[in-house]
This record gives C-alpha cells, sequence and structure tokens, in this order.
C-alpha cells in the first residue's frame, strides 16, 4: 500500500466511524488498493453501524455502503459476497 495511502488509512481509522463519508473513504482506499481484506473489514464496519442506526439517515447510507462493498468484493473474487449480493438481488 502506497505510504499516502496507509497514512490516510491511519487517520481515518482513528475518527468518527458513525460518520458514513469516513466509512466510504476507508473503502475508496480500499478500492484503490484492490485490498480485499479491508474491502472485508469494511463491509462489517458498514454492517454494524446500519444495524445500530436502522431507523436513522445514517443507517440507510451505511446500508447503501453495505451493498456497494459486497458487489465490490463480490467482482473482486470473493465468493461468499458473490453468494449473498446474489441472494439478494
Amino acid at each position: 500500500m502506497k505510504r499516502s495511502n496507509r497514512l490516510l488509512l491511519d487517520k481515518l481509522m482513528k475518527s468518527n466511524l458513525n460518520d458514513p463519508e469516513i466509512v466510504t473513504g476507508i473503502f475508496d482506499i480500499a478500492r484503490n488498493e484492490n485490498d480485499v481484506k479491508l474491502g472485508r473489514q469494511v463491509r462489517e464496519i458498514a454492517a454494524y453501524r446500519a444495524k445500530m442506526n436502522a431507523k436513522g439517515k445514517s443507517g440507510k447510507a451505511f446500508m447503501e455502503l453495505y451493498w456497494s462493498i459486497m458487489l465490490w468484493l463480490a467482482r473482486s473474487g470473493d465468493f461468499d459476497s458473490f453468494l449473498i449480493y446474489l441472494e439478494k438481488n
């Protein structure tokens, strides 16, 4: 991973993960670096935040992010994500 992305990732991971934009930023790093392991971590964060804020505005944003991550992971060869995404649709 590029040094600049590593520094940004460290900063984002220490910030407020209740903000969908922060978690989206972490997902963007995973996608740009093609880091499936980090993508799985971000998926878990998004799923947890979506459950915790299910009725709030951020809950919807986290759920949309969750499905975007699932699609990316499925396209990256993560078979479990593929099956879950396929089942959704």
